[in-house]
């Protein structure tokens, strides 16, 4: 059969997507074409509004909707309607596409809809927000360090992180949207290379999970699925809004691990260990246990630390609560030793500078007066050239542990080895 206009309709027994697409697009290429032949199609309606403007806009008769309301306005006007000399679309698709006052024929009542959820819902405030802390173990062999560097910055910036790692898990598992909210800091900031065995990260949350919770293991589940390999999350809790990881840790504990003869070396220490090649001879463990028991107790550490990035002078007077030398029993046959530092808060790679004027003094190349004089002394002695030794390196260097006191909720953060 032929239709109008010269197309062929495709019959109705067609079977398929397909055949239902033809039929369709059959269909409305013969509406164009009636409407454009009527006036009322897409180029119908731009030739009339040509021959509109070139005559007196005054003598055009624009229909106007009827005052019974929505259901008695013409769905179609055969005639385009000419407001500030332009064509405006039909009244039902502006209306319902939410348009300009001006092109709805008539008042739309108050919650009409046409708003968005997303312009109606606001930030959510900081007070809504709940901290949490979760303790997180990570080997830092392959990070450059805990403290997240952003990707627009220099070269040497756009290595992979802890605290990068963390944030995108936290996003994910939060649907936060963005990193910025969960205001993450930690309690220590550790560089590029150092391993935590406890290091407790602070964060926002508008969901709270509580201690032993099913929502705070489902919330470690999720997040340990989506974090590499070398970190973990062992523990989350809610915290009370006064808390704060940095100023309220009372002590952290660092252990740097030194291994001698790397023949007998057990090989799943190898990365987290500093090698020293030659045996240790005598008195070598005697004479680095004297040079760590004077630096117990409160000194100046401006000898034993490095200027950090952010150029902020921060007081060099610590109180070094512990400072001694430990036979290595995890790792037997090996003669290996560990030191253990143990304080309220430490200077940017004083730890790493402690144990190297250790290992300088105990073989042989710094007297112990030159390592009391560094103490006493301070920045003088660095401006004077009687600083020598290096850091030792950051393989070796693990934070063992944060303590905090009891929280005002009554909660206690525990350590690594009591969970």
């Amino acid at each position: 059969m032929v239709e109008p206009c010269g197309f062929r309709l495709p019959r109705s027994g067609g079977r398929g997507a397909d055949a239902l697409h033809r039929r369709k697009g059959a269909r409305r290429r013969v509406g164009c074409l009636l409407g454009n032949s009527l006036g009322i199609g897409p180029l119908g309606a731009v030739e009339s509004h040509r021959r509109l403007r070139s005559e007196s806009v005054s003598h055009v008769h624009v229909p106007q909707p009827r005052s019974e309301g929505i259901a008695s306005a013409p769905r179609h006007s055969v005639e385009p309607r000419c407001q500030r000399g332009g064509l405006h679309r039909p009244w039902p698709r502006a209306l319902r596409r939410g348009g300009r006052g001006q092109d709805r024929p008539w008042p739309l009542p108050a919650g009409d809809g046409f708003v968005s959820d997303r312009s109606r819902r606001g930030k959510e405030s900081e007070a809504s927000l709940t901290k949490h802390v979760v303790l997180v173990k990570y080997v830092g062999t392959d990070f450059a360090g805990f403290q997240y560097q952003p990707e627009n910055g220099k070269t040497w910036s756009r290595l992979e992180t802890v605290q990068g790692k963390l944030l995108k898990a936290l996003s994910t598992a939060l649907n936060t949207g963005s990193f910025k909210a969960l205001r993450m800091r930690a309690a220590s900031r550790t560089d590029a290379g150092v391993h935590a065995h406890g290091q407790v990260v602070e964060f926002r949350s508008a969901r709270v999970f509580k201690d032993g919770t099913v929502e705070s293991r489902k919330l470690l589940r999720s997040l340990n699925s989506l974090l590499p390999p070398g970190v973990r999350c062992v523990w989350v809790s809610d915290v009370p809004d006064s808390f704060h990881v940095i100023q309220n840790c009372a002590r952290k504990q660092y252990n740097y691990y030194i291994s001698f003869n790397p023949v007998y070396e057990d090989p799943f220490t190898f990365e987290t260990r500093h090698r020293i090649k030659s045996e240790a001879g005598d008195g070598f463990v005697e004479r680095m246990g004297r040079a760590a028991k004077a630096m117990e107790g409160l000194h100046d550490f401006t000898a034993f630390s490095n200027k950090t990035h952010d150029g902020i002078d921060r007081e060099a007077v610590r109180h070094v609560e512990k400072c001694e030398v430990r036979l290595d029993s995890s790792s037997p046959g090996s003669g290996s030793i560990y030191v253990v530092c143990r304080g309220k808060g430490f200077l940017y790679r004083q730890v790493r500078h402690m144990v190297g004027a250790m290992l300088w003094h105990a073989q042989g190349k710094l007297d112990l007066t030159e390592i009391e004089r560094a103490l006493r002394d301070g920045k003088s002695f660095v401006d004077s050239g009687g600083r020598k030794w290096k850091p030792a390196p950051a393989k070796g260097l693990h934070l063992m542990w944060c303590e905090f006191q009891t929280l005002d909720n009554g909660l206690s953060i525990p350590l690594p080895h009591q969970l």
